[in-house]
């Protein structure tokens, strides 16, 4: 069992060790994207649950989107 395990390992590392920094930026940053775009189809109602009112500042989705911004910037500078 240890075999098959460092086999796939080994394999594994290859292949990642195979792509190059600039890809793994841009996927990191695509997937961050995909996740903001996912937030914000979250329905208002479920969105705003639980909260007094519908204030523009209370609502999570745009949040999610401010976090996630922040989250990209180390990706995009560095």
């Amino acid at each position: 069992m240890r075999g098959l395990w460092d086999a796939v390992a080994g394999a594994l590392m290859t292949v990642m060790g195979a792509i190059p920094l600039w890809g793994v930026k841009l996927l990191v940053l695509g997937m961050l994207g995909a996740l903001a775009a996912w937030a914000m189809t979250m329905p208002a109602a479920y969105a705003f649950k639980g909260a007094p009112d519908q204030a523009r500042w209370r609502d999570v989705r745009v949040w999610a989107v401010i976090v996630i911004v922040l989250e990209m910037i180390p990706y995009i500078v560095f």
